[in-house]
C-alpha cells in the first residue's frame, strides 16, 4: 500500500484508500477530479479533509462510496474497507453496507430528505430497507434514542422537513447516519448550508454522536477553523491530490506546503504571484505536484511543491 505511513495513535486503518484517480470525462477534455489519492481513516479517529471548492474532496467521497454518476468514473485504484474492496462489490452488496457499516452526510438536507415524506416515514423505511424489524414500543424507544443524541426530540417526527430549521434538518440527517450504528461515517461538508452558530452546534453534535458509538469519521470541509476543532489529522488536497497531511495541531503549527498556509491564512491575495487555486486544471497543475509524500515530521507529511516552468532548487 502507497499510503503514507502511520504513528500509531489510533488503531488500523477502518477505510484505506489506494491510488484513487477519477475522471470526469467530457467530449473535449477529460478532468482528473482525484489524482492518485492514497489516505486510510483510522479507528476511532476523526481524519479531516479540506481544499477549495473544485480540489476533488466531494468527488473522492462519491467515489468511496460508489455514488458517481455519469461522466463521473473511478479508473483505478483500491478502496478497502475492513477486508472488502468496495469498488468490487456489486450494487445490493453495497446497499447492504450502506448506513449499517458505512453512512454518508451529503451536503444540504434539503437534498437528503424527501420533502414529501414526514421524518418517521424516513427513518422508519432506513430501518426497513435493512431488514430491521421493531415493534411499535421499541421503534418509538429506537428513534427517541437516536434523536436526542443529537439534540432533537421524538415530537418532530410527523413533520416534514420543510417545517424545521436548517440545523434542525442537518442534525436528522446525522441521525439517520447513526441509526444502524455505522463503523464510518463519510460527512461531506454538513454545515456548509448553514449559519456561523448553527454550523458550530451542528459540528460539535455530530462529533459527539460519532464518538457515543465509537465510529470513525471522514470529515470534508474547507473550512479549516471548523476542521481544527473536532479532527484528530488533516489532510489538505490540491488540484485531486493530497499535498500535506499530518496530526491537525502539528499542522497547523507547521504547515509547510503554500497552498496549505494560504488556507490556514485565509488571506487572499490577487497580486502573489504563487498564489494559486486548488481546482484540477485541464492541462496540468500550475504547481508541479508529481513527487510523492514524504515525512517532515513524525506522522507529518507533504508533497514537494515547484511552480510549473521553473527549475527544481
Amino acid at each position: 500500500m502507497a499510503t503514507a505511513p502511520g504513528d500509531g495513535l489510533q488503531g488500523e486503518a477502518v477505510l484505506a484508500i489506494e491510488a484513487l484517480r477519477i475522471h470526469y470525462e467530457l467530449p473535449a477534455v477529460t478532468v482528473r477530479a482525484v489524482d492518485g489519492v492514497d489516505l486510510e481513516v483510522r479507528g476511532n479517529e476523526v481524519l479531516g479533509l479540506a481544499g477549495e471548492s473544485g480540489s476533488g474532496k466531494s468527488t473522492l467521497a462519491l467515489g468511496v462510496l460508489q455514488l458517481l454518476r455519469p461522466p463521473g468514473r473511478v479508473v483505478a485504484g483500491r478502496v478497502r474497507f475492513g477486508d472488502v474492496d468496495l469498488l468490487e462489490l456489486e450494487e445490493r452488496d453495497l446497499r447492504a453496507l450502506r448506513w449499517r457499516q458505512f453512512a454518508y452526510i451529503p451536503q444540504g438536507s434539503m437534498s437528503a430528505l424527501n420533502p414529501v415524506m414526514r421524518l418517521r416515514s424516513q427513518f422508519t423505511d432506513t430501518l426497513a430497507a435493512h431488514g430491521e424489524s421493531m415493534q411499535p414500543a421499541a421503534l418509538r424507544e429506537r428513534l427517541t434514542e437516536v434523536l436526542q443524541g443529537v439534540g432533537l426530540e421524538a415530537d418532530i417526527l410527523p413533520r416534514y422537513p420543510h417545517e424545521l430549521s436548517g440545523g434542525m434538518r442537518q442534525r436528522v440527517c446525522i441521525a439517520l447516519a447513526l441509526l444502524l450504528g455505522p463503523r464510518l461515517i463519510i460527512a461531506d461538508e454538513p454545515t456548509s448550508a448553514l449559519d456561523v452558530i448553527s454550523q458550530r452546534v451542528v459540528l460539535e453534535t455530530l462529533a459527539a454522536a460519532r464518538q457515543a458509538i465509537g465510529a470513525s469519521m471522514l470529515l470534508i470541509g474547507h473550512d479549516l477553523a471548523l476542521l481544527a476543532q473536532v479532527t484528530d489529522r488533516l489532510g489538505v488536497m490540491y488540484a485531486g491530490r493530497i499535498v500535506e497531511l499530518g496530526a491537525t495541531g502539528e499542522l497547523f503549527a507547521n504547515a509547510q506546503h503554500p497552498y496549505t498556509q494560504r488556507l490556514i491564512a485565509s488571506i487572499p491575495d490577487l497580486h502573489d504571484r504563487r498564489a494559486f487555486g486548488g481546482a484540477p486544471p485541464e492541462d496540468g497543475t500550475r504547481w508541479l505536484l508529481e513527487a510523492p509524500l514524504h515525512e517532515v515530521a513524525p506522522g507529518h507529511f507533504v508533497r514537494p511543491w515547484q511552480p510549473a516552468g521553473e527549475t527544481a532548487p
